[in-house]
């Protein structure tokens, strides 16, 4: 059995699934269904880390520094919905 990717890999291939759109909701209910129980905190705090204009973003490790908003973790603006960016897709 191949290991879990990590839990912000799973968001990005949740979203991506659920075209491009997708609530919290959502991305959990993926997530539980093609790997299994995997923490709802850590998912959240996930997709928070990785939503670039989420306010609790910057008490996250990797967002601590000032940096360009386009590596790996940074995949999702928010509205209403969690949303891809294009620089998510590559």
């Amino acid at each position: 059995m191949s290991p879990k990717p990590y839990v912000w890999q799973m968001i990005k291939e949740a979203v991506e699934s659920l075209g491009g759109k997708a609530t919290y909701s959502e991305i959990k209910d993926h997530i539980r269904s093609k790997y299994g129980e995997v923490n709802e905190s850590t998912i959240n705090c996930q997709i928070i880390a990785c939503t670039v204009n989420h306010p609790s973003r910057i008490h996250y490790p990797e967002n601590k520094k000032p940096r360009v908003a386009n590596t790996k973790y940074d995949s999702k603006y928010c509205t209403l919905l969690i949303q891809t960016r294009s620089l998510f897709s590559s």
